[in-house]
C-alpha cells in the first residue's frame, strides 16, 4: 500500500498502550492490515494485488508474535504471480522452520493450530478497523450468531456432529452387510437334514465296500502263498540249469588249460638242458653290474652332496639379502625419529599455549555461570513484581465495582448499608478514586521496574549467547591439547629406541663385514665341500663299466629264464595233477543236476494259472480301493457341508449380538448428534455466554454515556407466521426506550459497536481456544463529541489491563495526546515513515 522501497519496522514491545496518529491516507490503517495480511493473506483489498505499492513489483511482511507464551516468525512475499509464506518457531535461542509443503498447508498450520482464530472473527473482534467498527453489528442476526459461534469455538461441536454423521452412516453400512450376511447363512441350515440323510446313506456303503474288500483281500493272500512257494521252486530251477551251464563251461576251461600246461612243460625242459653254460656266463655278467652299482652309489651320493652344498649358498645368500633390508630399515627408522626429535621445542610451545587458551574458557564459563545466576534472579523478581501487580489490578477492579454500585445507589449505600446522601456518596466516591490513582500509581512503577529488568535480561542473555559461542570451541581446543601431549610422549619414548636401534644397526654392519652371520650354515658348507673330496668319483670308468654291462645283458636274461623254468616246471606239475582231479569230479556234478532238472520241471505245471488267478485278484482288491476312496471323499465334503452349518449357526448367533450392539449405539449417537447440533448444546453454550457479554458492553457503555445507554442480546425470535427462529438480536435502551441497533446511527452507534466490540475481544481471550491479547480501535473518535470523546479514551484507558497491547488509530491531536506512546506515521515522496515516540 503506501509503504515504499524503504524498510520500516516496528517493536511492540516497547508499549503497551499507544496511539498511531498521522495526516488521512498517511498509512496508519495500511500498518494494521499488514498483520492481518502476514497472518491470514487476507486485507481489505479484494485482490492481494491491489496492496503493492504503486509502481513496485512486489511487497514482503514480516511479524515477530507470540501466543500462550510461544514465540513465532511469519513471513509473506508477494509479486504478481505468486505468493511465498514462511512459517518459524523460536526454540533454545533461536527460530526454526515449521513451514509445511504447501503454502496452503503452512496457512492451515497457522490459522488453525497456532492462531485458533479465522480472519472472521479477528476482525469481528478485536480489530476495530476504520469504517468498519459495526463488523459485527450490521451483520444479519443469523450471521451475528455464526460468528459468535466461531468465537466460543462452538466449531467443535460441529466437527463432533459430522464425526457421529459418519459413524452413524457406517452403522447403516454395518447393519446393511450383517444382515446379507445372515441370509447366506441361513440359507446353508435350510440343508442341513438333507446333509444328514446323505451322511448316512454314505458311511452304510463305506461300510459295505469295505467288508467286500476285505473278503477279497483273504482269497488272495490264500493264493499269494501257493504262488510264492512255485515261484521259489521254479528260482530253484533257474538257479540249477545257470549252475550246469557254468559248469560245462568250467570243465571245458580246465581241459584247455590242462592242453596249455603240458605244451609249458615241454618247453621249460628244453632250458633246463643247457643249466651249466647258462651260469657259467651269468657269473661273469655278476661281477661287471657290482662295479656298476658301486660307482652309481658315488654318483648319487656325489649328486646329493652338491645339492646340499646349494641348498646352503642359497640360504647364506637370503640370510645377506634380508640383513641388507633391516640395515635400510633400520638406516630409515633412525632418520626418522632424529628429525622428530627436532621438532620437539615447536611442539611443547605449542602446547603451553593451548593450556593459555583452555584457562581462557574455564574463565569464560565461570563468567557465564555468575551471569546465568543473575538472569535467574533477575526473573524470579520479575514473578514477584507481576504477582504485586495481578494483586494491584484485583484490587483496582474491585475498587472500580464499588465505585459503579456507589454511583448507581439510590436511597442507602451497597456497602455499608447507611443512608445514602449526596455529600456521602461523593465522601466515598473520592476515597476509592484516591485508593483506585494509588494502586494504579504503584502499577506503573512496578512496571517500569519489570521493564528496566527485561532489559537488563535481555543484556545478559546478549552476553550469555556470545559465551555460548566462545565455549563452543572448548571441546576443539581440549583435542588439540590432548593431541599434542600424545605426540610429545611418543617423541620422548622413543629416544629410548632410537639408542637401542643404533646399537642393533652397528651389529648387522658388522656381521655383514666380517661374514659372521649363520655360523652352523657356514660350518656345515666346509664339512660338505670335504665329503665330496673325500667320495673320489671316477665318471669315466664308470662309463666304461656302463658299456660292457649293456653288452653282457643277455646273459642275465639267460639266467632269468632258466630260474623261471625250474620254478614253473615244478608248479603246472602239481597243478596238471589237481586238474585232472577236478574235471572228474565236475563231471560227476553235472552228471546229479541233470537228473534234479528233470525232476523239478514236473511241479511247475500249476504256476501259470495260480500267476493268472492272483492278477485277477490284485485287480479287485485295487477297484473296492478306489471306490471306498470316492465315498470317503464324498462322506468328508457332506461332513465339511455339516461342520459349516455348525459354524454358521454360531455366526447367526453372534452376527445378531453385533447387529443388536450396532443398533443400540446408533440410538445413543442419533441422542448426541441432536445435543451436540445447533439446537442443543451450542445454544446453551450461547445462552449463558450472552449475559457474560451483555454485563461488558454496559459497563463500558456506562462509563461512555453516563449510564444512559444498555445493550440487551436476544437468541429467539418470533415469526410471523408463528414460531420461534434461531437469530441474535441486537435491542438498545435510552431514555426514549428500547429500539434495535438498527434505528440508532453516528455517535451513539459507534458507542454500541465499540462496546459490543470490546466486550466480544474480553470474552474471546477468556477461551482457551483463542486467547487474545491484542485491542486495535481504528478511527471513530470522529463521530463523537468532545464529550462522547473524553468518555471513549475513559472506557479504553478503564480495558487497558484486559489486554497486553492496544493500539488506538485518530489523526486527531487531543486524541494523540491522552496516551503515553505515540506511534506518528508520515508520508513522503518515497512512501510511508514509522516514528515511535515514548
Amino acid at each position: 500500500m503506501p509503504y515504499g522501497e524503504q524498510e520500516e519496522s516496528l517493536d511492540f514491545n516497547k508499549f503497551q498502550i499507544a496511539s498511531l496518529t498521522g495526516p488521512n491516507g498517511a498509512g496508519k490503517s495500511s500498518l494494521l492490515e499488514a498483520i492481518t495480511w502476514a497472518l491470514w493473506g487476507e486485507a481489505r483489498a479484494k485482490d492481494e494485488a491491489d496492496l503493492i505499492h504503486s509502481g513496485a513489483k512486489e511487497m514482503e511482511v514480516e511479524l515477530e508474535f507470540s501466543v500462550n507464551d510461544e514465540n513465532y516468525r511469519v513471513f509473506r512475499k508477494k509479486d504478481f504471480k505468486k505468493t511465498v509464506l514462511h512459517l518459524e518457531h523460536f526454540e533454545k535461542g533461536e527460530f526454526y522452520d515449521i513451514t509445511e509443503n504447501s503454502s496452503k498447508e503452512t496457512q492451515n498450520k497457522l490459522t488453525s493450530d497456532i492462531l485458533k482464530m479465522p480472519y472472521s472473527v479477528f476482525i469481528n473482534s478485536a480489530f476495530l478497523r476504520q469504517d468498519r467498527a459495526d463488523e459485527f453489528t450490521i451483520k444479519s442476526p443469523v450471521e451475528r450468531k455464526k460468528i459468535l459461534g466461531e468465537i466460543l469455538g462452538l466449531d467443535y461441536y460441529d466437527r463432533l456432529v459430522e464425526k457421529i454423521r459418519a459413524k452413524l452412516r457406517q452403522n447403516k453400512i454395518e447393519i446393511e452387510s450383517l444382515k446379507t450376511i445372515l441370509k447366506e447363512k441361513e440359507r446353508e441350515l435350510d440343508a442341513e437334514e438333507n446333509l444328514k440323510k446323505q451322511e448316512a446313506e454314505l458311511k452304510n456303503k463305506v461300510a459295505k465296500l469295505k467288508s467286500d474288500k476285505e473278503r477279497i483281500t483273504s482269497d488272495l493272500e490264500k493264493f499269494q502263498q501257493k504262488q510264492s512257494k512255485l515261484l521259489a521252486d521254479f528260482e530253484l530251477l533257474k538257479e540249477k540249469r545257470n549252475r550246469l551251464e557254468k559248469l560245462k563251461e568250467e570243465i571245458n576251461q580246465n581241459q584247455n588249460r590242462l592242453v596249455k600246461i603240458q605244451e609249458n612243460l615241454s618247453r621249460y625242459q628244453t632250458i633246463i638242458k643247457e643249466k651249466e653254460t647258462i651260469e657259467a656266463n651269468f657269473k661273469q655278467w655278476k661281477k661287471v653290474e657290482k662295479e656298476n652299482q658301486l660307482l652309481t652309489q658315488k654318483l648319487e651320493k656325489q649328486r646329493q652332496l652338491e645339492n646340499k652344498r646349494s641348498e646352503i649358498e642359497e640360504r647364506l645368500n637370503t640370510e645377506k639379502r634380508r640383513l641388507d633390508v633391516e640395515q635400510a630399515q633400520l638406516e630409515t627408522q633412525i632418520n626418522q625419529i632424529e628429525k622428530e626429535q627436532g621438532e620437539r621445542s615447536q611442539l611443547e610451545a605449542k602446547r603451553e599455549k593451548t593450556k593459555l587458551e583452555l584457562k581462557k574458557i574455564v574463565k569464560q564459563k565461570e563468567e557465564k555461570l555468575q551471569l546465568e545466576k543473575q538472569v535467574y534472579e533477575l526473573k524470579e523478581q520479575i514473578v514477584t513484581l507481576k504477582t504485586r501487580n495481578e494483586h494491584l489490578r484485583q484490587r483496582g477492579e474491585e475498587n472500580k465495582e464499588k465505585l459503579s454500585l456507589i454511583r448507581a445507589a439510590e436511597a442507602s449505600c451497597p456497602l455499608c448499608q447507611q443512608k445514602l446522601t449526596d455529600q456521602h456518596r461523593k465522601k466515598i466516591s473520592r476515597k476509592i478514586e484516591a485508593e483506585l490513582e494509588e494502586e494504579r500509581s504503584k502499577w506503573l512503577a512496578n512496571q517500569k521496574v519489570i521493564k528496566t529488568k527485561k532489559e537488563k535480561i535481555a543484556t545478559l542473555e546478549i552476553r550469555i549467547n556470545e559465551l555460548d559461542r566462545f565455549l563452543l570451541a572448548e571441546v576443539v581446543i581440549e583435542q588439540k591439547l590432548g593431541e599434542l601431549e600424545s605426540r610429545l610422549r611418543q617423541i620422548k619414548e622413543k629416544e629410548t629406541t632410537l639408542k637401542d636401534l643404533k646399537h642393533k644397526l652397528q651389529t648387522i654392519i658388522e656381521k655383514i663385514g666380517q661374514k659372521t652371520f649363520s655360523p652352523l650354515d657356514q660350518e656345515i658348507l666346509s664339512k660338505t665341500e670335504e665329503e665330496i673330496q673325500k667320495l673320489n668319483y671316477d665318471p669315466e670308468r664308470h662309463k666304461i663299466i656302463q658299456t660292457e654291462l649293456e653288452k653282457l645283458k643277455p646273459l642275465g636274461e639267460q639266467k632269468h629264464r632258466l630260474d623261471n623254468a625250474q620254478e614253473n616246471f615244478d608248479r603246472e606239475t602239481e597243478e596238471r595233477e589237481n586238474l585232472e582231479k577236478r574235471i572228474k569230479e565236475q563231471q560227476k556234478e553235472e552228471a546229479d543236476l541233470l537228473a534234479a532238472q528233470k525232476k523239478a520241471t514236473t511241479n511247475l505245471k500249476d504256476l501259470s494259472q495260480i500267476s493268472s488267478l492272483v492278477d485277477d485278484l490284485k485287480q479287485e482288491n485295487i477297484k473296492f480301493e478306489r471306490l471306498i476312496q470316492t465315498e470317503q471323499q464324498n462322506l468328508s465334503f457332506i461332513e465339511a457341508k455339516l461342520s459349516q452349518c455348525n459354524e454358521a449357526r454360531q455366526y447367526i448367533q453372534k452376527y445378531l449380538k453385533t447387529v443388536k450392539q450396532i443398533e443400540e449405539n446408533t440410538k445413543n449417537l442419533t441422542v448426541l448428534e441432536h445435543a451436540f447440533g445447533k439446537n442443543g448444546i451450542q445454544a446453551m453454550i450461547i445462552e449463558n455466554t450472552l449475559p457474560e457479554i451483555e454485563n461488558e458492553a454496559n459497563l463500558i457503555l456506562d462509563r461512555m454515556t453516563g449510564g444512559e445507554m444498555q445493550v440487551e442480546l436476544e437468541t429467539q425470535k418470533e415469526k410471523k407466521t408463528g414460531g420461534i427462529k434461531e437469530s441474535l438480536e441486537i435491542k438498545i435502551t435510552d431514555k426514549l426506550g428500547s429500539r434495535p441497533y438498527e434505528l440508532f446511527s453516528g455517535g451513539e452507534a459507534f458507542r454500541i459497536n465499540f462496546a459490543i466490540r470490546i466486550a466480544l475481544s474480553k470474552l474471546l481471550s477468556k477461551r482457551a481456544n483463542a486467547k487474545l491479547q491484542f485491542l486495535v480501535i481504528d478511527e471513530g473518535f470522529g463521530s463523537q463529541d468532545k464529550s462522547g470523546r473524553e468518555n471513549l479514551i475513559a472506557a479504553i484507558n478503564s480495558i487497558r489491563n484486559d489486554f497486553d497491547k492496544i493500539l488506538v488509530i485518530s489523526h486527531l491531536q487531543e486524541v494523540k495526546e491522552e496516551f503515553p506512546t505515540h506511534i506518528e506515521v508520515t508520508k513522503d515522496e518515497n512512501g510511508s515513515h514509522i516514528n515511535l515516540k515514548e
